[in-house]
């Protein structure tokens, strides 16, 4: 049960990786998941074990390992549920300190060159074994089956009896250590042959199956290889990889480049589709992978109008990578059977074989002898088996399910049934209460949703485990334990068994729930990465010790992408949607931090914005906090400096352009959020300020130039060319007319068929804001659009009223002169005429404010004016309603002021004096009556002594407060003309652009060191941000990229008195526990269980007082 005891070269330790297997654990998580009867046992069917022809001889044989057999393991009822119960006494505190309690035990029992993997992984997969076995030691043939899944995945360790009894007994008295003075002789004894059973099942495997198993991961992998595309270099680093694969057996093989869909990864295909995919193949010319060589083969020996043999195809690859799997290996042909059902043809299985063995024949011509074509057609035999268990059955399964649940089920027994499915779970899985809490219309809709799934696989069976692999991702993030899904499946069965006497039915029920939860269950455990487990805790500790194991060259991936076949969830992503921001941050910071060995840098930025381009809108919207970390770790600074200058590097790439090159909407999206703190960010600025210097600036600058073109021609033609009562000159009117009718021909139209464009587009994409009842288009909502539209309504207006208009038609000899616009006829409307033209101007200045873009300061003063404006409002409000009451008052007094001589004249008096604009004559005349002046000096105090300094005082806490902000509000405004101008911008002049930035050049660090492309490379000031420390990480050592990073001495003060505390605790009962073991051998399973309770004491009264 160890590892191999040759002392590790450098070498291999460079080519190591993480996913390597450790003793009594289970490489695959697949390994919890429910057993199912391959063809070996299929004489088994219908078999039942009671439990009262059992005795306590299995448990007897069984203390010993037997290494030349492998048994069905009988234990008996009581014992089993025993075994359940010590275990879940072993794990009450906590799963993660049972795994560690695990690992301790070993590591002091073998030697430390036995173990590779990292220890958090290997603890989790130690108690994953040992749960998978004691989950399943009430049934016989489960049991079997979990102890060749783990034997499989032991394949590659050297192992032999006595060190399987050294981990044997040190489990053993890790188990009893936890458990305490519940651990009885008589779940000794039932573990003991527990663990000596599976150990037996290593040994027995190893010596019958390693090498089939073996040569078939190698033959496929060379069969599907493209060696003749790679340079040496890749190829001797590829065929590495793979042979470490291959001797972690158990380890899926990486996909092949011609990889095809299977299984779970591939959509829903009929025959039609089949043929078409077999079609479109047929016409390969060179084949050099399993695929191409397979169809060739089979259309050169007759079969080529046989598609039943593309729909093996498609599954054959999960077939093959996992044949040390037996579990993965029985669902990957339940679902291969599904799918064979819907084919109406006749299926010759051994036709499939002839077809497959030449193909590999081929591919593998210089290595293939006598030992390939055995073990190739051991693989087949298997899978034939499992398939021909299967043939002919899901056609009457559907048929029965759509007869019991669409025609004999009411709704009345359907809510009866669900009820009792819960009644069921919860007793035989009191724990599932903690994790089905919803409500009753919740969980019913649970069972109607595996229902629906339950009938729907044999019809749609590959679109099914798509969302099955989808579902399983998701609950993930729950942590919901996968020793739940059998206890459902057992209660959902045997509640159907009660509400219908349709045998067939519930067998067919118990069938398709089985591959439902072991498709469900596996997905689970292979998406729970260490990194996922991390995130439940919401911890930046726990992710930072749960990721330091991944390999350098997969870091960013594992925290940013796990995939189960054709489905993928990101951990970021989850964090961010589930709350655990503290997470979260610690991913950011992680995938932003530049390490580096002698020959890489590795920098998590670019993984970053591939995996998610939309990674600032999400966080825009679900987590602002994590902006400023993200946009911190876009920045290097350099610790050195030279003549006051210090290097800096802004990685700022996906800020400016997306994936495919075009312009980012990253400006977008921070200017919806509007924080200014956000846009104040040294990166963002930069970006910007490079994205209007050499592309926004000069296509803003044209668009302003027409409109500033507009406004002096608006300005000649009504404030430039004065008229002197109906004597103008005829230039003085050519010039008029040529400047108004350029802003009526020109001006105007184009002014409307922008906003009506605006106005439209709004509307169709629903871009709405309701103001009460009135819907108004979201472009409409800005100052700019606003003034505009009212400078296209005035325009408007003053086309019906054009004085010139008006003049042109005078007849006779008292017609004007040509153009003028001094006639009698047009003096009716030349006051309305000239407000509206008063109007206009002032409307053209205010949109000049716009210009203001081009310098930060100036834009920062004229928004801050903006925002002062609002406390002027609330002066004048206030102001506005002393006014009105004291007139109100005022009128209501009996004398003869006739400036307060009621209401509307008193309210103008009260402005004027608010004003200073009252005369000092009529203000003396209010000192003849007392009451009008008593109200009028309370009016003036109000007024100037307390409102007056209270606007003082709004103004000037109001620009101290947006002082600090105003910076980032001109940032703001200036991003929302870059968003604005750059949509219009030419590819050309976006090509140049970007080529002007160079950011495919690698970036240097300091002075010879070449460092990483994407950025763009300043010289700050050295006061500005001063730093003595490297941010980059360098690390000696190996530089493997299958390697992970050294351990940073990152460790907390508790953390490491927490560890001491537990190690003290663990070591103190050791030397009891050895004596006792010492003492005792297979005879132990004979002593009372009142002297192992009594020697169970003694050792934790010994424990204690160590202590």
């Amino acid at each position: 049960m160890a590892d191999r005891d040759e002392e590790r070269t450098e070498e291999d330790t460079e080519k190591e990786e993480t996913d390597h297997t450790e003793p009594m654990s289970s490489v695959n998580r697949e390994e919890e998941e429910p057993t199912f009867k391959s063809d070996s046992e299929s004489s088994a069917d219908g078999e039942v074990y009671e439990s009262g022809d059992l005795n306590d001889a299995s448990v007897t044989k069984y203390q010993a390992i037997h290494p030349d057999s492998m048994e069905d393991l009988f234990l008996p009822e009581a014992l089993a549920q025993e075994l359940k119960q010590c275990f879940q006494l072993f794990v009450q505190n906590s799963r993660e300190a049972a795994a560690e309690a695990l690992y301790d035990a070993l590591t002091e029992s073998l030697p430390t060159s036995s173990f590779s993997t990292p220890r958090p992984i290997l603890s989790i997969r130690l108690i994953t074994g040992i749960s998978n076995l004691i989950l399943n030691c009430g049934d016989p043939i489960s049991l079997r089956r979990a102890a060749e899944v783990m034997a499989f995945q032991h394949l590659d360790r050297e192992v032999n009896v006595s060190r399987l009894e050294v981990a044997r007994d040190a489990m053993l008295a890790a188990i009893e250590i936890e458990v305490g003075v519940n651990y009885t002789a008589r779940m000794h004894a039932g573990l003991q042959a527990l663990l000596s059973y599976a150990a037996g099942a290593f040994l027995f495997v190893r010596k019958e199956y390693a090498i089939r198993i073996k040569t078939v991961l190698r033959s496929w992998s060379i069969a599907n290889s493209t060696n003749e595309e790679q340079s040496q270099k890749e190829q001797e680093e590829e065929e590495q990889q793979q042979q470490e694969e291959l001797e972690a057996v158990g380890v899926e093989v990486p996909p092949s480049p011609n990889k095809i869909q299977s299984g779970d990864d591939s959509p829903q295909l009929d025959t039609c589709e089949d043929m078409d995919f077999y079609k479109d193949n047929e016409s390969m010319k060179v084949p050099s992978t399993f695929t191409e060589m397979f169809l060739f083969n089979a259309a050169v020996m007759g079969y080529g109008s046989a598609v039943w043999m593309n729909v093996i195809l498609r599954h054959f690859e999960d077939i093959a990578t996992n044949v040390a799997n037996t579990l993965r290996l029985q669902e990957e042909c339940d679902v291969l059977s599904l799918v064979l059902a819907q084919y109406k043809g006749t299926i010759v299985l051994s036709e499939f074989k002839l077809v497959m063995m030449a193909a590999l024949r081929s591919l593998v011509p210089k290595e293939w002898d006598l030992q390939h074509e055995t073990a190739w057609s051991w693989l087949w035999d298997r899978v034939e088996g499992m398939l021909k268990e299967n043939m002919g059955k899901p056609q009457v399964y559907r048929k029965e399910l759509q007869r019991l649940f669409l025609e004999s089920m009411d709704q009345d027994t359907m809510s009866k049934f669900q009820r009792g499915i819960y009644s069921r779970f919860f007793s035989m899985a009191p724990k599932g209460q903690d994790f089905f809490k919803q409500s009753s219309t919740r969980l019913n809709f649970i069972i109607d949703r595996n229902v629906e799934m339950v009938m729907e696989i044999f019809a749609k069976p590959r679109d099914v485990v798509e969302q099955l692999s989808a579902l399983g991702l998701r609950h993930v993030g729950y942590r919901i334990p996968t020793d739940l899904v059998p206890p459902f499946v057992v209660a959902a069965t045997e509640e159907l068994a009660h509400w219908t006497t349709q045998s067939k039915a519930v067998e067919a029920f118990s069938w398709s729930l089985s591959l439902i939860s072991k498709i469900l269950m596996r997905v689970i455990q292979q998406g729970s990465t260490i990194a996922m487990l991390a995130i439940v805790t919401n911890e930046k500790p726990a992710l930072k010790k749960a990721i330091a194991l991944s390999p350098r060259k997969h870091r960013a991936r594992d925290l940013l992408d796990v995939t189960v076949g054709t489905q993928s969830i990101s951990p970021l992503m989850w964090s961010i949607e589930s709350g655990s921001l503290c997470s979260a941050e610690a991913i950011i910071e992680d995938l932003l931090v530049i390490r580096a060995d002698r020959d890489v840098y590795y920098y998590g930025a670019p993984a970053l914005f591939r995996r998610h381009p939309d990674v600032i809108h999400r966080m825009c919207h679900s987590a602002p906090s994590l902006l400023t970390p993200l946009l911190e770790g876009l920045i290097w600074r350099s610790r050195q400096t030279n003549d006051g200058f210090r290097r800096v590097n802004y990685y700022i790439q996906y800020l400016i352009q997306d994936l495919e090159g075009n312009f980012n909407d990253t400006f977008l999206w921070l200017v919806e959020f509007a924080d200014p703190k956000v846009v104040s960010h040294p990166a963002v600025v930069l970006a910007s300020d490079l994205t209007w210097r050499g592309l926004a600036r000069k296509q803003f600058t044209l668009g302003q130039t027409y409109f500033l073109a507009t406004m002096v021609a608006f300005i000649v033609s009504q404030c430039l060319t004065v008229e002197h009562d109906y004597h103008t000159s005829l230039e003085e009117n050519v010039v008029k007319f040529v400047c108004r009718v350029f802003i009526y021909v020109c001006s105007l139209p184009s002014l409307l068929f922008e906003l009506a464009r605006l106005i439209a587009l709004d509307f169709m994409r629903g871009r709405i804001r309701r103001f009460w009842f009135l819907p108004i288009p979201q472009r409409l909502c800005s100052f700019s659009k606003v003034g505009k539209m009212c400078l296209a309504f005035v325009l408007s207006i003053m086309v019906a009223f054009e004085p010139i208009l008006h003049c042109a038609v005078a007849q006779g000899e008292s017609a004007p002169l040509l153009f003028t616009s001094s006639c009698p006829s047009a003096e009716v409307n030349k006051d309305l005429y000239g407000t509206l033209s008063s109007l206009g101007l002032l409307l053209y200045w205010f949109l000049c404010a716009e210009l203001s873009v081009y310098s930060m300061q100036v834009s920062a003063f004229s928004l801050v004016v903006v925002r002062v404006c609002g406390e002027v409002l609330l002066f004048l409000g206030a102001l506005a309603f002393c006014i009105i009451s004291f007139a109100s008052a005022m009128s209501c007094l009996n004398h003869h002021i006739l400036e307060f001589n009621g209401l509307l004249p008193t309210a103008k008096a009260l402005m004027q004096i608010s004003l200073g604009i009252f005369p000092n004559s009529s203000m003396a005349k209010t000192e003849n009556d007392v009451p009008v002046f008593v109200l009028v000096c309370i009016f003036v105090a109000l007024v100037f002594i307390i409102l007056a300094n209270i606007l003082i005082a709004q103004l000037y806490q109001c620009y101290h407060d947006q002082f600090a902000a105003m910076a980032g509000y001109a940032h703001l405004n200036r991003l929302s003309v870059i968003v604005t101008t750059c949509k219009s911008v030419s590819r050309s002049s976006w090509k140049k652009f970007l080529s002007s930035l160079h950011f495919e050049e690698k970036l240097d660090f300091n002075q010879g060191d070449v460092g990483i492309s994407g950025g763009v490379q300043i010289l700050e000031p050295s006061h500005l941000h001063p730093t003595n420390v490297d941010t980059i990480r360098r690390f000696g050592g190996s530089s493997a990229p299958w390697s992970p990073w050294p351990e940073e001495d990152t460790e907390s003060t508790f953390d490491k008195f927490d560890r001491l505390e537990k190690l003290i605790i663990s070591l103190a009962p050791k030397k009891t526990s050895g004596r006792r073991r010492a003492g005792t051998g297979s005879s132990s399973v004979v002593q009372s269980s009142e002297a192992y309770s009594h020697d169970s004491h003694a050792s934790y009264a010994s424990g204690a007082s160590g202590a």
